[in-house]
């Protein structure tokens, strides 16, 4: 093999290393990164946003967590969050986020009715258990819902 030959070889292993980077680390260059508009969108500091351990869930959704900070300018911890487009962006322990509409008021409202459900259940055989108030009670739905979601979009073979 003459010095042409030689260098076209080492020229192709190059371009298909090259392409095999690029494809394996495609998702992270481009898809990622484009999917966190819908978190982003809701952060109340965007510029701060630090991501880790993200991945299209089995739906296309964009999956990780997000540590941002909060008004007072101090980070609050890594939380785990989705970001999808057609349903908006849910945080960890926060439920959905965004403008409220019809289909998460009404989500909300459902699993409120199930945990207190679930109080009423206990509440003969437990003296003196009481229902959350409505803020607990919101608090709990939201985080209800959020982990459906993540079980839903994010789990594999959920």
């Amino acid at each position: 093999m003459g010095r042409t030959g030689f260098v076209a070889v080492v020229a192709a292993v190059i371009l298909i290393t090259a392409g095999g980077i690029y494809l394996s680390k495609r998702e992270a260059w481009f898809a990622i990164p484009a999917a966190r508009g819908p978190i982003l969108e809701v952060l109340r500091d965007p510029d701060s946003a630090q991501f880790r351990n993200e991945f299209l869930g089995p739906t296309g959704t964009l999956c990780g967590e997000v540590n941002s900070k909060n008004g007072m300018g101090g980070y609050v911890g890594f939380k785990k969050f989705i970001a999808n487009v057609q349903i908006g962006p849910y945080l960890e322990d926060e439920g959905p986020l965004g403008p409220e509409t019809h289909e998460k008021t009404m989500a909300l409202l459902d699993q409120e009715t199930t945990i207190l459900h679930r109080f009423n259940k206990y509440r003969d055989q437990i003296p003196g258990l009481t229902a959350p108030p409505k803020d607990e009670l919101e608090k709990m739905a939201r985080s209800d819902l959020f982990k459906a979601k993540w079980s839903e979009l994010c789990v594999k073979g959920a």
